[in-house]
């Protein structure tokens, strides 16, 4: 019941849009949890519509129900203590990103979120960089990608995530969250606002 890419398709265009330089395939994280998000949105608009789409409210929510079970049962790995990013190619790499929004929004249960706050205060240098987020810790980069190490996806920093990023954190530690925010304040009004930037760019940042 998950959005799945083909393992023998993995091409980039068939994820969500901001994975759209890696190739992963099986079940997917980020777009499982979007999924999640949406049918309980849908949900609730069905609730505000009236008593006459109870059914359909009912329906979208035993399916929420279903797609985070089998989002906890194919993709949390106890032993990162984080969700990872596919069930095949990249079911080893922990998508920052994906843990962000699903502690952010909900999805992990109270051990998973406390698990991944863990990850995020124990190895921020490794996902931070003057505030902004890497897609999956340092030193590790994506098996396969269109552009390479070091460049857009592929371990460099966005700004991109800081909702999903901050809102969860701030949930354990505000000051944290508060840093990290000044941090990406100040990054942009020294580098100017970039889709990625890193020590390695743009041109002059050391």
């Amino acid at each position: 019941g998950l959005p799945w890419i083909d393992p023998a398709r993995p091409t980039p265009s068939r994820g969500y849009g901001f994975q759209d330089g890696e190739y992963m395939s099986g079940d997917v994280l980020y777009s499982s949890i979007l999924f999640w998000n949406a049918t309980r949105i849908l949900a609730d608009l069905y609730d505000d519509a009236g008593p006459s789409f109870a059914a359909q409210a009912s329906a979208l929510r035993t399916q929420a129900a279903h797609v985070r079970e089998q989002i906890s049962a194919e993709l949390w790995s106890d032993k990162l203590g984080a969700f990872v990013a596919a069930t095949e190619l990249e079911s080893d790499r922990i998508s920052v990103w994906g843990n962000a929004f699903a502690g952010a929004s909900g999805l992990a249960n109270a051990t998973q979120s406390a698990a991944i706050f863990s990850l995020f205060k124990d190895r921020e240098a490794d996902i931070f960089w003057e505030g902004q987020v890497r897609q999956t810790p340092a030193p590790n980069f994506w098996d396969s990608t269109h552009t390479g190490p070091h460049t857009y996806q592929d371990g460099a920093y966005w700004g991109t995530p800081l909702h999903h990023a901050l809102t969860f954190i701030g949930q354990y530690d505000n000051g944290m969250a508060c840093r990290l925010l000044h941090d990406s304040i100040a990054s942009y009004r020294s580098h100017g606002i970039n889709e990625w930037a890193g020590p390695f760019y743009p041109a002059g940042i050391s």
